[in-house]
Parts: C-alpha cells; structure tokens; sequence
C-alpha cells in the first residue's frame, strides 16, 4: 500500500520530527505499508468512523491518524501524545481532515 500525506501540516510535521525518534517513525510507517488494515496493536488501533492511529512509542510519543481508501494509506493527523488519551481536538481534527478529504476524491 501506498501511504500519503493529505495536507502540508501533516507533511511538514513529518519532515520536522527529531532524528533521535525517526527511526521508530519510518520503521512504524514501513510496517502500516506491509501490513495495511491487518497491523493491529500495539503498533495501530481503531479510533472508530474509517480512522487508524499509527501508535510511535518512545521517549516521544507520536500518533498517526491516517484512513484507507483505494490501496492507498492516507495520513490525516500527526501529534505528538502527551496524555493518557487522544485529546478530542486532535480527534476532532482528524475528523473533520478526513471529511474534507472524502469530500474531495468522491
């Protein structure tokens, strides 16, 4: 599977993640290409509506809010996660980048 970054916020958060956490990045994102929608934990989880989060565990913690749609993987949201739970508004966000984005191929 392809992956895609659907906005230029998702894409720049990317190219800016710190060289101590991007090996555990691109090895996260190496396994959602191989595996596609049967990676499961403790590397992805369901968030419920068509949304995946890509769990990066580390010093950091990093999540990836991404969906499928015709082979292709596309990232929605990055964050960095510094709760116990995902924060609603990065829920919301991804949501609403996922609407638009539904909004734009259909």
């Amino acid at each position: 599977m392809e992956i895609v970054f659907s906005n230029a916020r998702a894409q720049k958060f990317f190219e800016n993640i710190d060289k101590h956490i991007r090996p555990r990045v691109v090895r996260g994102l190496e396994l959602l290409e191989r595996y596609g929608n049967a990676l499961g934990m403790p590397h992805s989880k369901a968030l419920g509506g068509g949304l995946f989060e890509l769990r990066i565990i580390g010093i950091t913690h990093i999540r990836f809010v991404y969906a499928f749609s015709r082979n292709r993987i596309f990232i929605l949201h990055i964050f960095h996660k510094k709760t116990v739970r995902i924060a609603q508004h990065d829920i919301a966000y991804a949501r609403a980048q996922f609407k638009a984005w539904r909004r734009g191929i259909a």
